[in-house]
C-alpha cells in the first residue's frame, strides 16, 4: 500500500516519526509531502493527515483544486468541544467557525500553500476542527478519522463522521531512561495560553516558589521556550514529577502518560476546575 503523508505541521513535529515508522514496519510505502510543495497523489492509495494544530481552511480549498486526491485518513491528535453539548449545536458552531476563518484565510494567503500564522487570534479552535472534518466529508474525500480518545470517538460518531478508536503507543522518540540526576522537582510542558491552564499554572507557580520547589515550565513562549526530541528526553530525565494540567477537564491525558513512562517521571494530574 502506498500512502501520501501530508505534513501540515512540518517534519519536526513529534508525531511524524512514530506514524511513518509504524506504517513502514507494516509494509507500507510512505511518501511525505510538505505543505508548500507541489502535491501529486496520483500513485497513492490513501492520503494521511494529522492534527490539525493549525487552521487548515486553505488545505481544504487546495484539495478541491487538486486533480487527483485519494481517500483521506485523518489522525485526530487534538481535543474536541465539550461532549455534553447538543450535537446540532456542535455541528452548527463547527461549520460557522470553519467558514469564518476560511474566508479570512483565503483573503490573507489565498490557496498558494504558504502557511504563516494568521495575524488574528481567533478563538473556538475546537469547533473549527469539527468544521474542518465536516468540510472534508462534504467534498467526499474523508474516508476515516482515527482518534485515541473514547470521548472524541463519541462526539464524531454523533456527528455522523466515519471514526475508529486507535490508542496511541510508545515510540523511541518519546524518550528513555538516561539515569540522570533528578535535580528538577516539577516540570510542565505545554501551552499556557488557555485560561484554565494559565490560571492553575500561575497559582501552582506561586505556591511552589513559596515552598522552595523548583518548577520548570516550557510553554513555547519567548520567555520560557519549548523542548522537543532528545532535549525533551533530557529534561524529563532530570525531573522528578511532570505536571499534567489539561486544557479542559474532559480532555484525554494519554500523550503525557506516554511521555512520562519511558523517562521514568512521575505524572501528577490536577483535577482543579
Amino acid at each position: 500500500m502506498r500512502i501520501a503523508f501530508l505534513l501540515l505541521n512540518g517534519y519536526s513535529s513529534g508525531f511524524v516519526a512514530p506514524i511513518v515508522d509504524g506504517l513502514r514496519a507494516n509494509s507500507c510505502q510512505v511518501d511525505c509531502f510538505e505543505a508548500s510543495e507541489a502535491w501529486d497523489f496520483t500513485a497513492c492509495d490513501y492520503l494521511l493527515m494529522y492534527g490539525p494544530m493549525r487552521p487548515m481552511g486553505w488545505v481544504v480549498a487546495r484539495l478541491v483544486n487538486t486533480r487527483t486526491v485519494p481517500p483521506i485518513v485523518f489522525w485526530l491528535t487534538e481535543q474536541l468541544p465539550n461532549p455534553s453539548l447538543n450535537t446540532r449545536l456542535i455541528r452548527a458552531f463547527g461549520t460557522a467557525r470553519f467558514e469564518s476563518e476560511a474566508r479570512i484565510d483565503k483573503l490573507l494567503r489565498g490557496t498558494s500553500g504558504q502557511v504563516p500564522d494568521l495575524p488574528i487570534d481567533l478563538r473556538a479552535g475546537r469547533f473549527r476542527i469539527v468544521g474542518e472534518l465536516l468540510a472534508l466529508q462534504r467534498i467526499s474525500l474523508l474516508k476515516l478519522v482515527c482518534v485515541f480518545s473514547k470521548t472524541n470517538r463519541e462526539i464524531l460518531t454523533r456527528l455522523g463522521l466515519p471514526v475508529a478508536h486507535i490508542p496511541m503507543g510508545h515510540h523511541q522518540s518519546l524518550g528513555a531512561d538516561l539515569d540522570l540526576e533528578r535535580d528538577i522537582d516539577v516540570v510542565f510542558l505545554g501551552s499556557t495560553r488557555d485560561n484554565r491552564r494559565a490560571r492553575i499554572i500561575s497559582s501552582l507557580e506561586q505556591s511552589f516558589a513559596q515552598n522552595d520547589i523548583r518548577l520548570v515550565i516550557k510553554d513555547g513562549s519567548a520567555q520560557r521556550g519549548a523542548v522537543h526530541g532528545f532535549e525533551r528526553t533530557v529534561l524529563l530525565n532530570r525531573s522528578k514529577i511532570m505536571l499534567n494540567v489539561m486544557r479542559q477537564p474532559w480532555d484525554d491525558l494519554v500523550f503525557r502518560q506516554l511521555l512520562a513512562a519511558p523517562n521514568r517521571t512521575m505524572l501528577l494530574e490536577t483535577i482543579r476546575k
